[in-house]
């Protein structure tokens, strides 16, 4: 199997998380000073990360990312999960 293209394993990521997030309670990221451009940065740069660290290709489902990783790597940026 060839390499997957980035912006592919970042699509799929994204759309686990929103899958994933329905189970979960709503909630969104705060860091005092950061705007919405610098969110969308960090936060695909965490999913990136996520996906290095923790995701398994599957030949049935893709690559997976576990939350534990892209979590760790917001709050390692100083982001704050808030609920709704």
């Amino acid at each position: 199997m060839g390499h997957v293209p980035v912006w592919i394993l970042a699509a799929l990521a994204s759309a686990w998380l929103g899958c994933a997030s329905a189970a979960q309670p709503e909630r969104h990221w705060e860091k005092p000073g950061a705007d919405a451009a610098q969110l969308e940065r960090e936060r695909e740069a965490c999913i990136a990360t996520a996906m290095d660290e923790e995701s398994e290709p599957s030949p049935r489902y893709g690559h997976q990312v576990l939350g534990g990783a892209f979590l760790r790597c917001m709050k390692g940026k100083g982001w704050v999960a808030v609920e709704n």
